[in-house]
């Protein structure tokens, strides 16, 4: 996939695709936390976490295009306050993180890795969760950066998603885990 204006990404079978704008605003995190590493394990997916991190680039729902495979978006969230977890149901590669109400504007997408074309990763968040040993680094201009990029799209009126309809529900009704399935998550490795 080919995009002159956009970094494209697709899921591992190649039916999903989506993509970033070159000119997005974000930053590349890695993210250490036991939810994020509970959503890999309960996909079947510990083969994207390095050290016990995710690979994450945050940024503005707008910046985001879903090119094609919209049929195969699923919604988990971890409980029922959870984050909105999108990933396709295809291949159960990740796509999307989200809040659980479209009024902030926020995305973080998950990354098979470290990705040049997005910066370089300003944060380590929540090492003490991971087995690398890092320490948390960046945690307070991750966050600042979050706030600025969402009140930059409101401001300016950019609230698009793909992930959420007009009315601010998201696109796709979740699946909620039960406690029983969050815990044996979080114990799979």
């Amino acid at each position: 996939m080919a995009y002159d204006s956009a970094h494209g990404f697709s899921c591992d079978c190649g039916q999903t695709e989506w993509q970033v704008s070159k000119t997005a605003k974000g930053s590349q995190v890695v993210c250490y936390c036991t939810d994020c590493q509970a959503h890999l394990r309960h996909l079947d997916r510990v083969d994207l976490l390095h050290d016990g991190g995710t690979y994450i680039y945050q940024t503005t729902p707008d910046a985001v295009t879903l090119i094609k495979g919209h049929e195969n978006l699923a919604l988990q969230r971890l409980g029922p306050n959870g984050m909105m977890r999108y990933y396709t149901s295809c291949c159960k590669t990740p796509v999307a993180n989200t809040l659980s109400k479209a009024t902030l504007p926020f995305v973080g997408l998950p990354l098979k890795g470290e990705d040049p074309r997005l910066g370089p990763v300003i944060c380590h968040a929540h090492t003490d969760k991971g087995t690398s040993g890092r320490k948390q680094t960046g945690f307070a201009a991750a966050g600042w950066g979050i706030l600025i990029r969402a009140a930059r799209a409101i401001l300016s009126g950019r609230r698009a998603s793909p992930f959420f309809t007009d009315a601010g529900e998201p696109v796709i009704h979740p699946t909620v885990l039960t406690r029983e399935e969050r815990r044996i998550a979080s114990l799979r490795r």
